[in-house]
């Protein structure tokens, strides 16, 4: 894991076409942008890459998210580039579900409202839990049949090791850690210190204190 600057950062952000980013503590902190992540993702945008959201948070919809990306002085985006745990798993049951079956839903009013936009309705069912967010590849899996997605050509940006930097790595993206939200430098140097192969999956590719560290290799 090194740190993304100068030519190199200009290098892997070239050979990019997709972009994933992670939202709390990447792009945001509340209701406040962090600084620089709205200016970097809107150069992002302006080269042509394209920008999609992944998070395990299920108390937005899809829309939601993009009326806050917008409020924010993010990139305008469209519902279908934000993928939600909650989208995720209407997603999973329409395609794992008979048509008129039913789901029994344990969340809160957005993942409600995504799943009747599924067709679902409530029932029961005793079986093995699945999980449809990161870290587990289900939701890249979902993102790669929305768009024609090259795993080679994809970033996967986030704070988080055990989800974000490992759905990444099992997916064969190129991982990306900001340094913003729960993670340390210490806790990556740890891992990649560490013998036990279930540490190393948990090690970005490369690191940045923070998004905004990105904006000079996105200079014309």
């Amino acid at each position: 894991c090194r740190r993304l600057e100068g030519e190199a950062a200009r290098a892997v952000l070239g050979a990019a076409d997709t972009l994933l980013f992670d939202c709390d503590g990447v792009l945001w902190r509340g209701e406040a942008a962090l600084g620089g992540a709205a200016a970097a993702l809107c150069r992002l945008a302006a080269a042509g890459k394209r920008l999609c959201y992944v998070t395990n948070n299920s108390g937005r919809t899809r829309q939601a998210y993009c009326d806050k990306l917008r409020r924010l002085g993010f990139p305008p985006a469209e519902p279908r580039h934000v993928f939600g745990s909650a989208h995720c798993a209407a997603r999973f049951l329409r395609q794992a579900l008979p048509p008129g079956a039913a789901a029994y839903v344990l969340g809160g009013p957005a993942l409600a409202a995504e799943l009747r936009e599924a067709g679902a309705v409530e029932t029961a069912a005793e079986r093995e839990a699945f999980i449809v967010g990161k870290p587990n590849r289900y939701m890249f899996d979902c993102v790669a049949s929305e768009f024609d997605i090259d795993p080679a050509r994809t970033i996967m940006v986030g704070d988080r090791l055990d989800t974000d930097i490992l759905m990444g790595n099992t997916c064969g993206l190129t991982t990306l850690l900001t340094l913003t939200g729960v993670t340390t430098l210490e806790e990556v140097k740890g891992h990649e210190e560490s013998d036990c192969p279930a540490r190393q999956s948990l090690v970005p590719d490369y690191y940045v204190d923070s998004i905004a560290d990105l904006l000079p290799a996105l200079e014309d």
